[in-house]
């Protein structure tokens, strides 16, 4: 399997980037998917993949030039995988992105940046603690979208998109110093 990462965009010195993946996330991955390989997405081309995963960084409502370069990766890797039917994974950023993609409330909330419980009425297993290092949090979901976990002011931590493998989850599941089995578990089910 090979697996297509839309990178982290960072501003290193005035006017210079780096694209960035956090190499955890690679060995998150490793584990969900055996002999995978993957793709830095850092550039509009031809999609050469059968998963897209959108990863954690950047703020989907900033306008500085980090934030525009990474939602034109989003936006446009995200449209051509919808349309091929490619499985797409969401985490922080990318979740944000694919709920505002699809029509669902975001906003910025400085609430969730610790470790949290979150509830499943769905998925037992997922009725845990999560970590989280975000500002934005996704207030409601639109029609599109399809809930599988919240927190305990019932903003979205996770959800799919109906009729489709597509999957966002808030929190960083490659953070974790050892992997959680709930979260292979979960990407596993819905992708």
């Amino acid at each position: 399997m090979k697996i297509g990462v839309v990178p982290t965009i960072r501003e290193v010195y005035k006017d210079q980037y780096e694209f960035s993946i956090d190499l955890r996330l690679y060995s998150l991955l490793r584990k969900v998917y055996d002999n995978c390989s993957f793709k830095v997405l850092s550039n509009k081309e031809k999609i050469n993949f059968d998963l897209l995963c959108l990863s954690g960084g950047n703020d989907i409502y900033n306008k500085t030039t980090r934030s525009v370069i990474r939602k034109k990766l989003d936006n446009y890797y995200y449209k051509e995988a919808k349309r091929k039917k490619i499985p797409i994974l969401g985490i922080c950023h990318g979740a944000q992105f694919i709920a505002h993609a699809e029509g669902c409330k975001v906003e910025y909330k400085k609430q969730n940046i610790k470790p949290h419980k979150i509830y499943s009425k769905k998925i037992n297993y997922l009725n845990t603690k999560v970590n989280s290092y975000h500002n934005l949090i996704i207030k409601s979901l639109s029609s599109k979208c399809e809930p599988i976990a919240n927190d305990k002011n019932y903003n979205i931590e996770c959800f799919k998109v109906r009729k489709s493998k597509i999957l966002g989850i808030i929190w960083h599941p490659e953070r974790y110093k050892n992997f959680k089995k709930i979260d292979i578990k979960l990407i596993r089910k819905f992708l």
